[in-house]
Parts: structure tokens; sequence; C-alpha cells
């Protein structure tokens, strides 16, 4: 983290001076209550900077957004790395939980659950080819297992209706998850416990001074 802040030195040199500008960011699907109060910190901080708040995206869109100049900043799962011309900073960890219908063979216990477990249910999860269709299915291979696809679905908030619908499990992030997913559906961690890494990322070259100021916020704010 320290060699982050310094990796961005030169850029926020210029944040002393910062009073106007637009400041685009996009959020992983699952992280959108950090990456919020995070955006609340650096808002109150610079407050004639505007905010502009891109829909959540999976990864790939995170990373796409960033490369391709729609945003300046983003928050996504460090999975594997990006293209070229991007630079992911690590700032927090998030655990993995399965959530499952209620009313499912697995829905009656808020115990850990295996991934062998989970095959019993059909899965929820994104496009195939995508970086998070690819993370789940590496995650059952690791196990030797497949699991049955239950339904494809890129919109986080939909997935867990689904969910609820007892569609099928889906694999989430526990800190991406709303307020009252008790009363919605069950919610079990995985067993052994796995994590994912989060990061901000920012393109290498043509750092503006807005995102110099959000990248350094952003890494006080979560260490």
């Amino acid at each position: 983290m320290l060699e982050s802040v310094d990796h961005t030195q030169a850029a926020v040199d210029a944040i002393h001076g910062l009073t106007t500008g637009t400041l685009t960011v996009v959020t992983f699907k699952a992280f959108t209550t950090q990456a919020a109060a995070a955006m609340s910190v650096f808002a109150d901080r610079f407050p004639t900077v505007t905010l502009r708040v891109l829909s959540p995206q999976n990864d790939d869109g995170v990373f796409h957004a960033v490369g391709s100049g729609e945003a300046d900043i983003g928050f996504a799962r460090d999975i594997e790395l990006l293209g070229s011309g991007l630079k992911i900073h690590r700032i927090a960890i998030e655990e993995s939980v399965a959530l499952v219908p209620k009313g499912s063979v697995l829905g009656a216990t808020t115990e850990p659950v295996t991934i062998a477990e989970l095959t019993r249910l059909g899965m929820i999860v994104g496009p195939n080819g995508s970086l998070v269709r690819t993370a789940v299915e590496k995650l059952f291979a690791e196990k030797g297992l497949m699991f049955d696809v239950a339904a494809e679905c890129e919109h986080h908030e939909t997935s867990i209706q689904l969910v609820r619908g007892g569609v099928g499990a889906y694999l989430s992030t526990r800190g991406g998850l709303p307020p009252n997913i008790d009363d919605m559906v069950t919610v079990r961690r995985l067993e052994p416990h796995r994590e994912w890494p989060m990061g901000i990322v920012h393109r290498i070259e043509n750092l503006t001074p807005a995102a110099a100021a959000f990248t350094s916020v952003a890494l006080e704010y979560f260490s």
C-alpha cells in the first residue's frame, strides 16, 4: 500500500490545487457499499469535483471501462491481471459466501457449506467466458467437481432475486449484500474459508489530478 501511494506521488503533488473537474467511477457489482463510502470521503474533501458513478459492472466491465477511458477509477476483484496500461492497488479482502434458497435442501442452516454440497443445487453464474464465470468454474474444478447452470445472469441484484425465487445458488462476497439479505435467502460461508482481494484500478498513463487524489483518499480510507 505504501508503494502504491508512492507510485502516485507525482500526480498527488497537484492535488492541493484541485478545485474543479469530474471524476468518473465504476464499481464491481458486489462492492458498491464500500466503494460508496470511499466516494463519500472524497466528496467531503473535494466538494467542487463532480462525481459521476456508472452502473455497477462485473470485473470485465470494470476493467474495460477504465481501460477505454469511459471511467477514471474502478473497483474490482484482483482476480488476474488486467490488460496492459492498467494498475490495480489492493485495498481490501472480501469473504466469499453462498446464497441459497431458504426452502432448498441447503437452505435450512447458516452453517458453512462446502463446494461439494453446492453441487446439489444449480448455480446462478455469469455468462460463459466472463472472468466471474471462469473464477466459479475454477473453484469447482479445484475440487474435481462440476456444477449445473441454473441461470446465467450478469446483474447482482437480479441474481439475488433469482436465489430468493428458488432458481439456484449464487456465489457472492459478503460486503456486497443488502442489509435485509437474511430475510430473502440463506447466506452460508464457504468451507474452507475463501477470500477475494479487492482493488482500485486506474490507467497507468495520463492519470488526472482527480484520479490521483481519489486513489490517495481510497488507499488511506481502506488502510
